[in-house]
């Protein structure tokens, strides 16, 4: 009789650590899958050479540091690395800035400068330069630390999957 009950306890004993292994392990899988791919260390000029497709190079040309602070506030010296190009024509809206940043309150500042760039940009094609106002539609604007980025213009989704191909792991 003792040995049956024995054997009946030998379930009851082994579900509750079986059930915390199981939850374990799915909470460790779900933390897996919600994860980010990893960043890794990009070359600047990798990834100048990866947009720097035929269109994109003839429709921009090498920001300089008065239209980078013009455009966005910001000073090429503040950061580890930056790359800004700007349109040709002015009246075009092809843009691309990816700065190398220390801090993730340099990134938040550079965002929040990207976003106030991209508000103006709005502003000022919405009533006269239509086509511009609707590729700025598809501006991006991502922050994948050390890195921030903004990519305007017709080639927006072969640029930000250029540039995730640069960056990720």
């Amino acid at each position: 009789m003792e040995e049956k009950q024995t054997k009946n306890l030998l379930p009851k004993m082994l579900f509750f650590p079986g059930l915390l292994l199981f939850l374990a392990l799915f909470g460790g899988f779900i933390f897996y899958c919600l994860q980010e791919p990893s960043v890794k260390a990009a070359n600047i000029e990798d990834v100048e050479n990866a947009v720097l497709t035929d269109a994109f190079s003839e429709l921009t040309k090498d920001g300089t540091d008065l239209e980078l602070k013009r455009n966005f506030g910001l000073l090429r010296d503040d950061y580890e690395e930056l790359l800004y190009r700007v349109p040709v024509n002015f009246m075009d809206v092809e843009e691309f800035l990816f700065v190398k940043v220390r801090t993730e309150a340099e990134a938040e500042t550079v965002k929040k400068a990207m976003e106030e760039r991209l508000s103006r940009q709005n502003e000022m094609f919405e009533d006269y330069g239509t086509d511009q106002y609707s590729v700025l539609k598809n501006t991006v604007i991502a922050v994948r630390f050390p890195y921030v980025y903004y990519i305007a213009g017709h080639e927006v989704a072969e640029l930000h999957r250029l540039v995730k191909q640069e960056t990720e792991e």
